[in-house]
């Protein structure tokens, strides 16, 4: 194993919204890395709301440290652009941010994610990476919790309690703004 002085976990996720599937990856990457090596990478957080992209930056990163306030405050959560078609680009900048937060460079990075579709970018570019199963029996994914929301379903079982009034306040919000007869 290589010295873990040198090694650093990398999440990287739009969370829009962030559902348990992502709490459970990045707690995991926390139990193995420890929360002073580990780094949240919002992303598309140069996009503007739309139905895909429903909450902000600074919306998702308040969902973020609500989840788990007492863990979650040791943790950097930094917004990273997209860059279409662009993955070196991409990892450039990534490896720049680890840079700027610890002053060094030279971290091996282990980028976690739930399926091998959500890591396929860290493994072509040849990086280590964890994958740890975002589903506990129910299909777990943001696109699942707009779903639901869109049809005025609960949500409790997929997002973190302490999210969960947030979450269906903001998209209600989003949602009769563009979307509700008038």
């Amino acid at each position: 194993m290589k010295n873990s002085q040198n090694r650093f976990g990398i999440f990287v996720g739009r969370m829009n919204p962030i559902h348990n599937g992502h709490v459970n990856i990045i707690n995991e990457m926390i139990r193995y890395f420890g929360d002073g090596r580990c780094m949240v990478l919002l992303g598309s957080c140069n996009n503007e709301t739309s139905l895909l992209n429903i909450y902000t930056y600074s919306q998702r990163l308040r969902m973020f440290y609500m989840a788990n306030p007492s863990i979650y405050k040791f943790i950097s959560v930094i917004g990273i652009p997209d860059f279409p078609n662009n993955n070196l680009t991409w990892f450039n900048h990534i490896k720049k941010l680890v840079e700027l937060k610890t002053g060094d460079i030279n971290h091996d990075l282990v980028f976690y994610g739930g399926s091998h579709q959500d890591v396929f970018y860290a493994i072509d570019a040849g990086y280590e990476t964890k994958i740890i199963s975002r589903f506990e029996g129910d299909k777990i994914s943001s696109s699942e919790i707009k779903d639901r929301l869109i049809k005025g379903e609960d949500i409790s079982d997929l997002v973190p309690v302490n999210c969960v009034e947030f979450i269906t306040s903001q998209f209600n919000t989003f949602w009769q703004s563009r979307y509700s007869r008038k």
